[in-house]
């Protein structure tokens, strides 16, 4: 998988987590937030309750009612004055525990033998939620020194607002999670089309980029197929002449005798020969240019490649001190014409070695991304300007003195041959790279 998408892949997986991180974490604020503000209410009716609890043990220790003068008598005054506290909204027991006296209860609904029987569960302290026949209530629990007699004072409260304020809360707590839900999800149908968006655009940015290299390719190959047409016909046209001069220069050369002006004869008809060899040479070159590459397709490792040029240039690099770098490890097996792919390789790398100054470095690097193989010769050269670029591959052109400007358009025409890319990018005083995309397998 090419190292771009696993990025890109990766970076939208962590974006979901965000999302859904900042979702929970909103989530939890409002429920944290709706607990807080239900705990400081029902605190706050706990408060009532116990402020009610208060004054009415107050009113009983202040009452002016006698102690036991006679028990009818005295439970019928705390009744009178138990049922007028009683009246009170929410309030639906209240009991009063004397020591050695029968409890004195007053209710609107809730027997005494209901209230003996309940059970209790402390809530906190002095307040106990009751089950009296099924039903909750929230009691209060007050101590009282009525003239110097302890008592106990329990006060019960309806649980009706509190289960009111439970269910305010409730309500508020989805209506804000609803709102809040609404409201995210149309941000992440926002954000989710503007990444879509900026997808797509990217997505044809690199298509459009793609239609742009392939055009140019395709104008690079057919100016190929043009020069190569012209070149086959003018080198045959050339070759038979300058075969012919080969010829009379060399026996010139042999008919040379021992004088001085001889001599000057030999020396030059060796030139003559020599240079004929170079251009015949030339004349080689185009013609293999021209002609249908004849590959021979097989599976092989690169690596093998790399070893074989790395034995041809060793020595060119250690005379000039330039660093060449190869692969080490990898498996890169393809399948195409080792010789071919080699001389297309070759040229680049002694390009690289040529450019490069003492003390520079070559380095080869090769990765398999899918189904391709990557291939990267980067040198630390001076670079090509801008405007050469263009015309990198175009036969005949070099920027060396020595160079003919066939090589680097064999190389293109080579890699082209394997249904490969190659492509070029240099900075002026940093140096160049060239980068080639072969198949691994061919259709």
């Amino acid at each position: 998988m090419n190292a771009s998408a696993k990025s890109k892949r990766g970076s939208r997986r962590l974006v979901k987590v965000w999302h859904l991180l900042i979702y929970s974490s909103l989530l939890v604020i409002i429920l944290l937030t709706g607990w807080l503000e239900y705990n400081s209410r029902y605190q706050d009716i706990l408060g009532l309750y116990q402020d009610y609890a208060h004054a009415t043990a107050t009113a009983i220790a202040y009452s002016g009612t006698p102690p036991f003068i006679d028990e009818s008598e005295f439970r019928h005054s705390y009744e009178i004055l138990l049922s007028e506290m009683l009246a009170i909204e929410g309030v639906e027991y209240i009991g009063l525990y004397l020591p050695d006296f029968p409890p004195i209860l007053v209710s609107n609904r809730v027997p005494y033998s209901d209230l003996r029987d309940s059970r209790r569960q402390l809530l906190q302290e002095n307040f106990s939620q009751v089950n009296i026949a099924g039903e909750i209530f929230i009691e209060v629990n007050e101590f009282i020194a009525h003239n110097g007699i302890p008592a106990d004072l329990q006060v019960g409260f309806s649980t009706a607002q509190i289960s009111e304020l439970r269910r305010s809360v409730i309500n508020q707590i989805l209506v804000r999670s609803g709102f809040f839900t609404i409201a995210l999800v149309a941000i992440f149908i926002f954000l989710i089309n503007r990444q879509n968006t900026l997808l797509l655009r990217a997505e044809k940015s690199k298509i459009e980029q793609d239609v742009i290299r392939l055009e140019q390719i395709n104008r690079q190959q057919e100016k190929q197929a043009a020069v190569g047409t012209l070149a086959a016909g003018l080198a045959h046209e050339i070759r038979n002449p300058l075969n012919a001069i080969g010829i009379l220069a060399q026996r010139l050369k042999r008919q040379s005798g021992s004088s001085h002006q001889d001599d000057e004869i030999a020396e030059m008809s060796a030139t003559m020969v020599a240079e004929i060899k170079r251009l015949n040479q030339i004349l080689e070159d185009f013609l293999s240019y021209s002609r249908p590459t004849p590959l021979k397709f097989s599976q092989f490792d690169l690596q093998e490649i790399f070893s074989r040029l790395e034995l041809l240039f060793d020595e060119q690099a250690r005379k000039k001190r330039v660093e060449l770098v190869f692969p080490d490890k990898g498996d890169f097996t393809i399948k195409g014409d080792p010789e071919y792919l080699k001389q297309a390789l070759a040229n680049i790398v002694r390009n690289g070695l040529e450019a490069t100054p003492t003390g520079g470095r070559v380095t080869i690097t090769a990765d398999t991304i899918k189904t391709e193989l990557h291939l990267t010769i980067t040198d630390t050269g001076h670079g090509i300007p801008d405007e050469e670029i263009a015309r990198i591959f175009d036969l005949f052109y070099t920027t060396r003195e020595e160079g003919n400007g066939i090589g680097l358009a064999v190389t293109h025409k080579i890699i082209s041959d394997h249904n490969g890319t190659i492509e070029v990018t240099s900075e002026p005083g940093k140096g160049t790279s060239f980068h080639i995309i072969l198949p691994m397998e061919l259709e």
